[in-house]
Parts: structure tokens; C-alpha cells; sequence
């Protein structure tokens, strides 16, 4: 038995290197997914940035025209985008610069559709559902913040023609810190629906629902 010793303690050796190795593989591999999701959102907003530029152009041009299929495309866009940011905060996390430049070009192209999709309803009469979501990803808000936003989700899986945009409460930029004037917010985790509607307590669809035309 104790010539036996060498070779035993050499598996475990051996045994330690390709764990390690497998781990350091798994990290690797999961870094290439996350930083591949990163790159597509940035060439992805990019594109919409250029489509939404098109389609402001065409606007100011065509004032007649009342085709509201190219912004729902892009809205389709933005809530992909959307979804990808969420997986970057899990990946990089929620503070991370590149996470946080990134979320700053998504809120400028979210108000640039919120826009454009408020002239279309004026413009054309049509009337279009919008809701405008603040939220936080600070530890006493976070848990809240996620509720509302599965919520929302679900509003926006049952009726497509209802416009959701997210905005992050604490994101420090102009933007943010003009619409949260403009809406009167003073607290992250607020709804409000068709620029008329603030909601500070939503915990459920219903709570929503109600006020959707």
C-alpha cells in the first residue's frame, strides 16, 4: 500500500490542474458570451440611432404620412436592447462604466422614441399608450424596482401597442434629471402613464390596467 502513495497524491495533483483549468475555461468562455452581448448593444444602438434619425427626417418632410410600422419595429429593438442591458448588469454589474455609458446612449434613444411616437399620436390622432418607468437599483429600492418591471413586462406581452421606456432614477445625467422635473419625480420606483397618471404603489397588473385606454 505505501508504494501506492506517489501515485495516488499525483491524481489528486492531476485532478486540482484540470478543475482548475475547466473553471478558469468556464470563466473564459462566460466573459466572451457577456462582452459579445456588450459589443452587439453598442452596434445595435448605433443602428437604431441611425433609424430613428431617418425616421425623425422623414417626419419633418412627410408630414402627411401616418405609417406607424417602422417605430413599433424599433420598439421591438429597444425592448431587445432592453433585455441585453439586464444581462450586462448581471455579467459586469449594475455600477460598472461600461454598463452605465452604455445605459446612457439606451436612455437617449428611449426618449428619442418616446418622442417620436408622442408626435405620431398627435399628428395622425391616434391614440398610442406610454408608460414611463423610473427606477433603482440601490439596495432599498432594487427588490421593488424588479417587481414593477415584471409587471410592466407582462402589461407589454398582453396588450403590444402599449409603450414602455425604463429610466434609471440615480443615472447621472442631464437627461434623467430634466424628465424627473418635467414629471415631478422625487422618488425612484414611480409610473406614469400618458404623462397624465403617476403611480407610486403598484403591486399588481390591475393597478395598471385600469388606466391603459
Amino acid at each position: 500500500m505505501e508504494e501506492k502513495r506517489p501515485l495516488y497524491g499525483k491524481r489528486i495533483i492531476l485532478a486540482f490542474i484540470i478543475a482548475t483549468i475547466l473553471f478558469a475555461l468556464g470563466f473564459l468562455l462566460s466573459y466572451i458570451v457577456t462582452y459579445s452581448k456588450y459589443q452587439s448593444v453598442s452596434i445595435s444602438q448605433g443602428t437604431i440611432g441611425y433609424s430613428l434619425l431617418d425616421l425623425e427626417l422623414q417626419e419633418r418632410l412627410i408630414t402627411s404620412s401616418c405609417n406607424v410600422l417602422g417605430l413599433f419595429s424599433l420598439s421591438t429593438e429597444l425592448d431587445e436592447m432592453g433585455s441585453t442591458m439586464g444581462i450586462l448588469e448581471k455579467r459586469f454589474g449594475k455600477t460598472d462604466i461600461r454598463v452605465l455609458s452604455q445605459k446612457e446612449i439606451y436612455s437617449m434613444l428611449e426618449l428619442q422614441h418616446f418622442l417620436l411616437i408622442k408626435s405620431y399620436s398627435e399628428k395622425c390622432n391616434k391614440s398610442i399608450n406610454s408608460i414611463l418607468f423610473f427606477y433603482s437599483n440601490e439596495e432599498n429600492f432594487a427588490d421593488a424596482g424588479e417587481k414593477i418591471g415584471y409587471i410592466l413586462d407582462s402589461l407589454k406581452s398582453q396588450k403590444k401597442q402599449v409603450m414602455i421606456y425604463s429610466f434609471d432614477y440615480n443615472l447621472k445625467i442631464n437627461l434623467i434629471e430634466l424628465l424627473k422635473r418635467n414629471y415631478n419625480i422625487t422618488e425612484p420606483n414611480i409610473v406614469i402613464i400618458n404623462e397624465k397618471i403617476k403611480l407610486n404603489n403598484i403591486n399588481n397588473i390591475k393597478d395598471i390596467q385600469k388606466y391603459i385606454k
